[in-house]
């Protein structure tokens, strides 16, 4: 194909929205979860071929996030199940040759409501997850929450919350700096919850072991 032009590698063997996609090391792209999507696929964009893994979710589960291990493992993280509860629940996939691969439970974030929509920040000692929102019983609240994940020992740990909750942010990083910004949250008008842009810029400064937030 000529330069700047689209062209078609492989279809999905299922239709996803609101799922989580990551490139692995080999060049093959990892697609997980996604609206009543337990699956996890690997396409293969130079072969033209999607693969499905024997590993799955435990149900479907959508606007999760994922984030690589060092060990090259795949750490999922929180997400909205197809009854709409949230989960704090984290796993680990652990993959092999083809569609060889292993789900395992890991350690929860410590959030009892929840999280999905949360933002993901890799930083250069680990990841950041900030905001996002919680459903419980059909209510939704945005979140404020923030969390430290070390993708080298799959520990947790909280950190501060951010001023106001962040809910569909954006995030980056800047060298110690953890930055999340924009988002929505629900206020109050005429007695009915309706969605408010966010303007807030927040970030967080983490110093080289990121044991110690400043």
């Amino acid at each position: 194909p000529g330069t700047g032009e689209w062209t078609t590698v492989a279809p999905l063997k299922f239709v996803r929205r609101e799922h989580d996609s990551l490139m692995l090391e080999d060049g093959t792209l990892l697609i997980v979860g996604g609206i009543r999507a337990w699956t996890i696929m690997r396409v293969d964009l130079e072969a033209g071929g999607a693969t499905r893994l024997k590993a799955h979710l435990p149900t479907g589960i959508d606007d999760l996030a994922i984030v690589p291990t060092p060990d090259g493992r795949v750490w999922i993280i929180g997400g909205q199940g197809m009854d709409g509860a949230t989960t704090d629940q984290t796993w680990v996939l652990t993959l092999g040759e083809g569609a060889e691969s292993r789900l395992v439970e890991g350690p929860r974030l410590g959030l009892a409501t929840g999280l999905a929509d949360h933002v993901l920040i890799q930083t250069p000692g680990g990841v950041v997850v900030s905001g996002g929102e919680s459903q419980q019983g059909r209510v939704d609240t945005e979140l404020a929450d923030a969390f430290w994940l070390d993708p080298k020992t799959l520990s947790v740990r909280r950190l501060p919350d951010t001023a106001i909750a962040h809910d569909d942010a954006a995030g980056l990083s800047d060298g110690p700096w953890a930055i999340v910004f924009g988002g929505q949250v629900k206020e109050s008008f005429l007695g009915t919850k309706v969605p408010t842009p966010v303007r807030a810029v927040h970030r967080i400064r983490l110093d080289s072991d990121a044991e110690t937030p400043e």
